[in-house]
């Protein structure tokens, strides 16, 4: 039956996009983390050098130029854990008498850049295995989808297939037979459902009585 062809073929059709659709998100997913990650140690590291090439030009004649550039990195240096917040606070406090020419005060400020630029690669690092975590949770998560999506799928093609198809296979078959000259074959299925069974028991008790016309003539 035609029918029934295109019903099986639109529930398997259904079941290949969903498995197309999950392999490509999983792919997806997996392009991330090398996408990602020099887009993050770029902008993550820059303020960190720029302020450190600033610092190295304290006691040069661009001094003013060096430290407007310095504050505007610094700016643009984004704290979220504390050991980062300390070091920002620690630059705060010291850059300007560095600026001014205090030996020291460069020390100082230049030690807690550099403990900033090892937090801000740590950070970064930690960041990148968050990223491929979360990529390969949601490769799986996505599989794991896919697989029950497909199992539905089987369920139901093998309950349409039970409950839907086998019947009207079966009318098709009895009507074929009436077509044919078989006038004695009838509609029966003990896995129809009540339903069915009903349909069944109309078309058989019009076939008998067309039967039944047939004979009186």
């Amino acid at each position: 039956m035609k029918f029934a062809q295109g019903i099986r073929l639109g529930t398997w059709l259904l079941v290949l996009l969903n498995v197309v659709l999950a392999f490509t998100a999983v792919w997806m997913l997996l392009r991330i983390p090398p996408a990602v990650a020099p887009v993050m140690e770029q902008a993550s590291l820059a303020a960190c050098e720029e302020m450190l090439a600033c610092l190295a030009a304290a006691k040069s004649p661009q001094q003013a130029e060096s430290r407007a550039g310095f504050e505007q990195a610094l700016q643009s240096v984004r704290a979220d854990r504390e050991q980062d917040v300390q070091a920002v606070q620690i630059i705060m406090q010291h850059y300007k008498q560095a600026f001014a020419g205090s030996h020291m005060e460069i020390q100082k400020t230049s030690a807690a850049l550099l403990a900033l630029t090892q937090n801000q690669r740590r950070n970064l690092a930690h960041a990148g295995r968050q990223v491929r975590q979360f990529a390969s949770a949601g490769a799986w998560a996505i599989v794991f989808m896919a697989q029950a999506i497909f199992l539905i799928g089987l369920l139901f093609l093998r309950k349409q297939k039970k409950h839907l198809l086998a019947p009207l296979e079966e009318v098709y078959v009895v009507l074929q037979a009436q077509k044919n000259g078989d006038n004695l074959r009838r509609c029966g299925s003990s896995y129809a459902s009540q339903d069915m069974q009903f349909i069944f028991s109309g078309i058989n008790e019009l076939l008998d009585r067309t039967l039944d016309l047939k004979s009186d003539f």
